[in-house]
Protein backbone atom coordinates (compact mmCIF):
# COMPACT_ATOMS: atom_id res chain seq x y z
CA UNK A 1 0.00 0.00 0.00
CA UNK A 2 2.78 2.28 0.54
CA UNK A 3 3.57 1.98 -2.75
CA UNK A 4 0.14 1.88 -5.08
CA UNK A 5 -1.90 4.08 -2.53
CA UNK A 6 0.38 7.34 -3.57
CA UNK A 7 0.48 6.17 -7.39
CA UNK A 8 -3.71 5.88 -7.41
CA UNK A 9 -3.89 8.86 -5.59
CA UNK A 10 -1.74 11.00 -8.05
CA UNK A 11 -3.20 9.14 -11.11
CA UNK A 12 -7.02 10.17 -9.72
CA UNK A 13 -7.88 6.56 -9.21
CA UNK A 14 -7.99 6.00 -5.47
CA UNK A 15 -11.58 6.53 -5.11
CA UNK A 16 -12.49 3.81 -7.63
CA UNK A 17 -10.32 1.32 -5.45
CA UNK A 18 -11.66 2.23 -2.59
CA UNK A 19 -15.19 2.10 -3.93
CA UNK A 20 -14.50 -0.89 -4.66
CA UNK A 21 -13.15 -2.10 -1.37
CA UNK A 22 -16.21 0.02 0.72
CA UNK A 23 -18.91 -2.00 -1.95
CA UNK A 24 -16.69 -5.52 -0.56
CA UNK A 25 -16.56 -5.21 2.61
CA UNK A 26 -20.44 -4.40 2.69
CA UNK A 27 -21.15 -7.57 0.68
CA UNK A 28 -19.10 -9.61 3.56
CA UNK A 29 -20.37 -8.09 6.00
CA UNK A 30 -24.45 -8.92 4.86
CA UNK A 31 -22.91 -12.24 3.92
CA UNK A 32 -21.85 -12.61 8.29
CA UNK A 33 -24.82 -11.65 9.16
CA UNK A 34 -27.00 -13.62 6.59
CA UNK A 35 -24.91 -17.15 7.29
CA UNK A 36 -24.42 -16.28 11.20
CA UNK A 37 -26.84 -14.24 12.61
CA UNK A 38 -24.06 -12.25 13.32
CA UNK A 39 -23.29 -8.11 13.74
CA UNK A 40 -19.64 -6.61 13.75
CA UNK A 41 -18.44 -3.47 12.50
CA UNK A 42 -16.31 -2.79 10.03
CA UNK A 43 -13.84 -0.08 9.98
CA UNK A 44 -13.04 1.09 6.28
CA UNK A 45 -10.44 3.86 4.86
CA UNK A 46 -11.38 7.03 3.66
CA UNK A 47 -8.64 8.53 1.48
CA UNK A 48 -8.28 12.39 1.90
CA UNK A 49 -8.89 12.60 -1.41
CA UNK A 50 -12.54 10.54 -0.97
CA UNK A 51 -13.00 13.56 1.63
CA UNK A 52 -13.62 15.74 -1.34
CA UNK A 53 -15.98 13.39 -3.71
CA UNK A 54 -18.95 15.33 -4.31
CA UNK A 55 -21.80 13.84 -2.17
CA UNK A 56 -19.89 11.19 -0.83
CA UNK A 57 -22.06 10.17 2.09
CA UNK A 58 -24.28 9.58 -0.77
CA UNK A 59 -21.98 7.14 -2.08
CA UNK A 60 -21.95 5.58 1.31
CA UNK A 61 -25.22 5.33 2.12
CA UNK A 62 -26.21 4.12 -1.51
CA UNK A 63 -23.70 1.09 -0.41
CA UNK A 64 -25.37 0.65 2.80
CA UNK A 65 -29.00 0.18 0.88
CA UNK A 66 -27.85 -2.34 -1.21
CA UNK A 67 -26.54 -4.68 1.02
CA UNK A 68 -29.70 -3.78 3.74
CA UNK A 69 -26.68 -2.56 6.08
CA UNK A 70 -27.09 0.60 8.58
CA UNK A 71 -24.27 3.01 9.60
CA UNK A 72 -23.43 0.86 12.85
CA UNK A 73 -21.85 -1.73 10.42
CA UNK A 74 -19.89 0.09 8.84
CA UNK A 75 -16.98 2.25 10.37
CA UNK A 76 -15.44 4.86 8.10
CA UNK A 77 -11.52 5.66 9.00
CA UNK A 78 -10.11 8.85 8.11
CA UNK A 79 -6.34 8.85 8.73
CA UNK A 80 -5.02 11.84 10.89
CA UNK A 81 -3.07 13.37 7.88
CA UNK A 82 -6.31 14.02 5.89
CA UNK A 83 -7.14 16.62 8.39
CA UNK A 84 -3.99 18.95 7.34
CA UNK A 85 -4.86 19.53 4.10
CA UNK A 86 -7.38 21.97 3.75
CA UNK A 87 -8.38 21.37 7.17
CA UNK A 88 -11.82 22.86 7.37
CA UNK A 89 -13.04 21.45 3.98
CA UNK A 90 -12.45 18.07 5.73
CA UNK A 91 -13.63 18.88 8.76
CA UNK A 92 -16.84 20.03 7.25
CA UNK A 93 -17.71 17.13 5.11
CA UNK A 94 -16.46 14.85 8.27
CA UNK A 95 -19.75 16.95 10.33
CA UNK A 96 -21.51 15.72 7.75
CA UNK A 97 -20.37 12.01 7.52
CA UNK A 98 -20.99 12.13 11.30
CA UNK A 99 -24.55 13.76 11.29
CA UNK A 100 -27.45 12.62 11.95
CA UNK A 101 -29.89 11.06 9.61
CA UNK A 102 -28.00 8.57 9.55
CA UNK A 103 -24.82 9.39 10.87
CA UNK A 104 -21.28 7.37 10.36
CA UNK A 105 -18.83 6.02 13.24
CA UNK A 106 -15.35 8.14 12.38
CA UNK A 107 -12.20 6.46 13.30
CA UNK A 108 -9.09 8.99 13.33
CA UNK A 109 -6.52 6.26 11.51
CA UNK A 110 -2.91 6.69 12.43
CA UNK A 111 -3.20 9.59 15.26
CA UNK A 112 -0.18 10.35 16.53
CA UNK A 113 1.76 10.19 13.29
CA UNK A 114 3.00 14.25 13.55
CA UNK A 115 0.19 16.00 12.17
CA UNK A 116 -2.74 16.93 14.47
CA UNK A 117 -2.77 20.06 16.28
CA UNK A 118 -5.32 20.33 19.89
CA UNK A 119 -6.78 23.30 17.51
CA UNK A 120 -8.10 20.60 14.65
CA UNK A 121 -8.92 18.13 17.33
CA UNK A 122 -11.50 20.41 18.68
CA UNK A 123 -13.73 20.70 15.74
CA UNK A 124 -13.42 16.79 15.23
CA UNK A 125 -16.84 15.04 14.97
CA UNK A 126 -15.10 11.72 15.52
CA UNK A 127 -16.11 8.88 17.61
CA UNK A 128 -11.98 7.04 18.13
CA UNK A 129 -8.32 7.38 17.52
CA UNK A 130 -6.46 4.64 15.99
CA UNK A 131 -2.98 5.17 17.71
CA UNK A 132 -0.66 5.09 14.45
CA UNK A 133 1.64 1.58 15.10
CA UNK A 134 4.96 3.40 14.43
CA UNK A 135 3.54 5.92 17.71
CA UNK A 136 3.21 2.93 19.73
CA UNK A 137 6.23 0.43 19.18
CA UNK A 138 8.90 3.17 19.54
CA UNK A 139 7.55 5.04 22.22
CA UNK A 140 6.35 2.06 24.27
CA UNK A 141 8.66 1.03 26.80
CA UNK A 142 10.89 4.39 27.55
CA UNK A 143 9.42 6.48 30.48
CA UNK A 144 8.84 10.17 28.00
CA UNK A 145 7.10 7.72 25.65
CA UNK A 146 4.57 6.31 27.78
CA UNK A 147 4.13 9.73 29.16
CA UNK A 148 2.97 10.69 25.58
CA UNK A 149 0.52 8.10 25.43
CA UNK A 150 -0.53 8.06 28.69
CA UNK A 151 -1.76 12.40 27.34
CA UNK A 152 -3.08 11.09 24.40
CA UNK A 153 -5.25 8.98 26.38
CA UNK A 154 -6.24 11.48 28.05
CA UNK A 155 -7.44 13.81 25.70
CA UNK A 156 -9.04 11.14 24.35
CA UNK A 157 -11.16 10.77 28.14
CA UNK A 158 -11.67 14.09 28.00
CA UNK A 159 -12.77 14.32 24.67
CA UNK A 160 -15.40 11.38 25.43
CA UNK A 161 -13.79 8.77 22.62
CA UNK A 162 -12.31 5.19 22.11
CA UNK A 163 -8.58 4.25 21.79
CA UNK A 164 -6.92 1.35 19.84
CA UNK A 165 -3.56 0.54 19.55
CA UNK A 166 -2.65 -0.61 15.86
CA UNK A 167 -0.10 -3.12 16.06
CA UNK A 168 -0.14 -4.33 19.67
CA UNK A 169 -0.65 -7.77 18.66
Amino acid sequence: PDEFVPMLEENGRIFELDRYIWHSTAAIVRDLRDKYAFDMPVSVNVSRLDMFVPNIKDVFISILDEFDLTTKDIVLEITESAYTDSDQAVISVARELHSDDPGFRLEMDDFGAGYSTLGILSQLPIDAFKLDMDLVHNYFGYEKGEGMIQLIIGIAKNMDVSVTAEGVE
